[in-house]
């Protein structure tokens, strides 16, 4: 995966574009590199909102960044319960 995130930072400094930004949030939440998942699908959304096709698209970046905030949230609450 660490190889597939090179050629992504590669295509993003390309200008990829949010589709680009798309892959690396999906490797990192693979990786479970949560905040940096976050980061990228933000930056996505950041790029996104100027393309006209972003409306095709949104609803993908909608779900990877419901399922990183739910991820992050189950890993906070199962620290919780190890610690007690």
């Amino acid at each position: 995966m660490d190889e597939a995130l090179g050629w992504v930072d590669k295509a993003i400094s390309l200008g990829g574009g949010y589709v680009a930004y798309y892959g690396k949030a999906r490797l990192l939440f693979k990786q479970n590199k949560l905040k940096d998942s976050l980061n990228a699908i933000e930056k996505c959304r950041e790029i996104g909102r100027t393309d006209p096709k972003w409306d095709s698209f949104v609803s993908r970046a909608d779900l990877l960044e419901k399922q990183i905030k739910e991820k992050m949230k189950y890993d906070a609450a199962k620290k919780f319960i190890i610690k007690e």
